[in-house]
């Protein structure tokens, strides 16, 4: 079975349309299975006229606003997390030519081709915001992933595993905007999740499932750490 790698994969040459895993969850679900986060710069440098304990020596009575620090920090880590997931619809891509999953309706590998192009542009773009970063896998959620895709032997296993991947993003998502400090980051960011939602409903479907089985989203499977 192909190993998954966090090299970047190429720029696809279709067009594509817009763009868009704590890790306990992940390990408990894995087996079973946006156009860009623009950084802010840091806050108002002011500091309040109050100390830790109400005092007034000139000194914040809050912890430090991280700021745009914040923002690198999460934009880094989801550039990972997308290019993960654009590698395993690679490495599935490349299975599927060799005929390792058995017979891949058309359908299906449209849809793989596409979700790996938005989760390529999403990790670069999210990897420019975070100061022209490589992207990178955190080794142990790789390694998670690439013992399950190694386990896949069809198009349903696949699906499962990509759905776990997908929901586990748009739940990533959810937990962090909350941690961002600027509207613009906050906008993207919420603009990036619906994506990942919608990949999850076609995914769904495929599995023979009611493609919007859930009410509310929620943070509960957030890989953010």
């Amino acid at each position: 079975m192909t190993e998954i790698t966090t090299t970047t994969s190429p720029e696809e040459e279709r067009s594509t349309a817009p763009t868009a895993p704590g890790r306990r969850r992940f390990f408990m679900t894995a087996g079973v299975a946006g156009a860009g986060l623009l950084v802010a710069a840091c806050g108002d440098d002011d500091s309040a006229d109050t100390d830790p304990g109400g005092g007034t020596d000139g000194t914040s009575s809050t912890e430090p606003d991280d700021g745009g620090a914040g923002d690198v920090a999460i934009a880094t880590f989801a550039s990972g997390l997308e290019l993960l997931a654009a590698n395993t619809y690679q490495a599935a891509l490349d299975a599927a030519g060799t005929g390792a999953l058995g017979a891949v309706p058309p359908a299906v590998a449209e849809f793989a081709t596409v979700a790996k192009a938005h989760h390529q542009a999403a990790s670069d773009a999210l990897a420019e915001a975070a100061g022209g970063i490589t992207p990178t896998v955190p080794a142990d959620i790789e390694a998670t992933v690439n013992a399950a895709f190694a386990e896949v032997t069809d198009v349903t296993g696949l699906a499962r595993l990509a759905l776990t991947l997908e929901l586990q993003a748009a739940a990533t998502y959810l937990d962090v905007i909350p941690k961002l400090t600027t509207p613009a980051a906050i906008g993207l960011a919420g603009s990036i999740l619906p994506i990942e939602r919608q990949h999850a409903a076609i995914l769904h479907f495929v599995l023979g499932e009611y493609p919007v089985p859930d009410t509310f989203a929620t943070p509960d499977e957030s890989l953010a750490p």
